[in-house]
């Protein structure tokens, strides 16, 4: 399995704030993530987790919920 490289924004320092305290409890554990949240047309990204984890949640999520399938799917051929 491949680490994906982890990634990490440094903006947003409220928003931080609150989630810095979830994301150190995430490493200390070996959680696999991928957060996203924004506003306003800023972002804070963080993914952490070897490749099938985290693919496996992004793909459980589109499973179980068909606007976020439609909205990742559009998402994707966007970038085309």
């Amino acid at each position: 399995m491949q680490n994906l490289e982890p990634i990490t924004e440094t903006k947003h320092e409220e928003l931080l704030s609150l989630l810095n305290p979830l994301i150190d409890f995430m490493i200390a554990n070996n959680y696999s993530y991928f957060l996203v949240a924004g506003k306003d047309g800023t972002c804070t990204r963080h993914l952490r987790g070897e490749f099938d984890d985290v693919a496996g949640i992004i793909t459980g999520l589109m499973e179980n919920n068909k606007q976020v399938r439609a909205i990742i799917e559009s998402s994707v051929n966007d970038l085309k």
